[in-house]
């Protein structure tokens, strides 16, 4: 897979929370009112290493683990925030996820150079 400016890919872990009672509160909050945030090893985890795989969610009674490739595309920036703004790609695999990145990011600049 080939480096293209603008598009970040990986394997991430996704975190999807498992009660509805905890749906209002942000993933940070649920953590800090779980009665395991010592010894849950799930707690800081944002990306994925090395693709390894968790094979069981018994630790964790507030979310669901999955592992998802991913790929992020940059679509510019918002002009009153600053904030990059960004759009997110799933695949089977990195490759799947990049390929759908790269054909909405050339489809992107074809439409800006249409516009010219």
């Amino acid at each position: 897979m080939n480096k293209v400016k603008g598009i970040t890919v990986g394997t991430y872990l996704t975190k999807t929370i498992k009660n509805s009672k905890n749906k209002g509160l942000s993933s940070k909050e649920i953590c800090n009112h779980c009665k395991m945030k010592d010894k849950c090893k799930y707690r800081q985890i944002t990306k994925f290493e090395n693709g390894k795989v968790i094979d069981n969610n018994v630790e964790c009674d507030s979310f669901y683990f999955s592992i998802t490739p991913k790929a992020i595309v940059t679509t510019g920036r918002d002009t009153i925030t600053g904030k990059r703004t960004t759009k997110t790609f799933v695949g089977k695999n990195e490759k799947e996820a990049f390929n759908k990145a790269l054909s909405f990011q050339i489809e992107m600049e074809e439409k800006i150079k249409n516009l010219e």
